[in-house]
């Protein structure tokens, strides 16, 4: 568990470097209410990725690429990506505009992903996970989570936290051995 924990610390330091070294918050704040949320505000990061909702009285996409050309512009970050999930209907994803960034730090093997929703309340997925994980979080649980992150991390990539965070508080995985037999026949390369 130590060294799980120290990993952890060490990815949400890095982030904590890029969102200084971008002064990317600064530039949210022009343009909606941003909240950092998932795995860096439970601090059960374990690789990189930040997720941001920026919160605004009405989706306006205008704005949108406003921000995202002064992302752009400001040159900070390796990739960029604009996505309109208000024209794109999807039950699985929040009305609202999505911008991707992705950033190669030296000593991080993968990129990091930076995702920002333009969003005007909280998705109900967030809030769920947001009061499970704070009021249930514990020393135990904490240790459960980030091994099955790690797992996940290398043997089922394309898995999400919240499929791992849903397993644990629906009472279907309680160990990693649990989580090995859930998914032994499934395939995770789709969205659970």
């Amino acid at each position: 568990m130590k060294n799980l924990l120290i990993k952890s610390q060490k990815i949400k330091r890095d982030a904590d470097k890029i969102l200084n070294d971008s002064a990317l918050l600064k530039i949210l704040k022009k343009y909606g209410a941003p909240k950092i949320v998932g795995s860096y505000d439970y601090d059960l990061m374990m690789n990189g990725d930040i997720d941001i909702h920026l919160f605004v009285k009405k989706l306006d996409k205008e704005k949108a690429v406003e921000l995202l050309n002064e992302l752009i512009e400001q040159n900070y970050f390796d990739k960029y990506a604009l996505d309109d999930w208000v024209k794109i209907n999807d039950p699985r994803l929040p009305e609202g505009y999505y911008i991707g960034l992705k950033k190669r730090i030296s000593d991080y093997k993968k990129r990091w992903k930076i995702d920002i929703w333009q969003l005007t309340k909280d998705t109900p997925g967030s809030l769920k996970y947001q009061k499970l994980i704070k009021d249930r979080l514990n020393n135990d649980l904490r240790k459960l989570i980030l091994e099955l992150k790690d797992l996940r991390n290398s043997k089922y990539p394309d898995l999400p936290s919240t499929t791992i965070y849903s397993l644990i508080f629906n009472g279907k995985v309680r160990s990693k051995e649990d989580f090995k037999n859930y998914f032994k026949d499934k395939d995770t390369s789709s969205n659970y």
